[in-house]
C-alpha cells in the first residue's frame, strides 16, 4: 500500500470514492444532505483543491486500486485563539475492504505531517455524532471532543 498525492487525472477515482462517502456516511446520517453532490459539482470542487496551496489530497492505493483518500485544508489563524493555526482533516474515506489494515491512519499521518510542514499547531476533523467507527478512528489517532454543535429543526410558530 501506498499514500501519494492526488493529480488531476486521478479525478475519477477520487469522485467515485467521495460518491461511496457521502452514500455510507451522509446518506445514512443526514437527510438533508444532497448525496448526489459529488456527481453535480464534485469534479469542479477536486479540481480546484488540486490546484490550491493551502489544500492537500491524498490517494491510498494498493497494487494498482485506489481504495482510500484524505482531503485536508489550512486554514488562517482565528483572532480569538491566538497562537492556534489550525488544518482540518476535511473528509477521508476507505473502501471497506481496506478498513483495519492501516490505510486510514496512514492518510491521517501524511496529513498531519503535511499540515506541520506548514505550520499547523493542530489538526481538527468532524465526524456525525451517529458515526461511532469514525469517532473511535480518530480518538485511537489522539483527536479528543473539542466542540459539539447541536442541531434542531425551527419550529414554526
Amino acid at each position: 500500500m501506498r499514500v501519494r498525492d492526488a493529480t488531476a487525472s486521478d479525478l475519477g477515482p477520487l469522485l467515485q470514492l467521495v460518491a461511496a462517502l457521502f452514500a455510507e456516511d451522509a446518506g445514512t446520517r443526514d437527510p438533508a444532505t444532497d448525496i448526489d453532490w459529488p456527481r453535480t459539482h464534485g469534479r469542479s470542487y477536486y479540481a480546484d483543491l488540486l490546484d490550491d496551496e493551502q489544500a492537500l489530497v491524498l490517494l491510498a492505493e494498493h497494487d494498482t486500486a485506489v481504495l482510500g483518500f484524505l482531503v485536508g485544508r489550512l486554514h488562517e489563524p482565528n483572532p480569538l485563539r491566538p497562537g492556534v493555526s489550525p488544518a482540518e482533516l476535511e473528509s477521508m474515506f476507505v473502501d471497506p475492504s481496506s478498513r483495519s489494515s492501516g490505510m486510514g491512519r496512514d492518510l491521517a499521518e501524511h496529513f498531519e505531517k503535511w499540515a506541520v510542514r506548514r505550520g499547523a499547531t493542530c489538526t481538527t476533523v468532524t465526524a456525525y455524532a451517529a458515526n461511532t467507527s469514525a469517532r473511535r478512528f480518530y480518538r485511537a489517532l489522539g483527536y479528543a471532543d473539542h466542540k459539539v454543535v447541536l442541531e434542531r429543526p425551527t419550529q414554526p410558530t
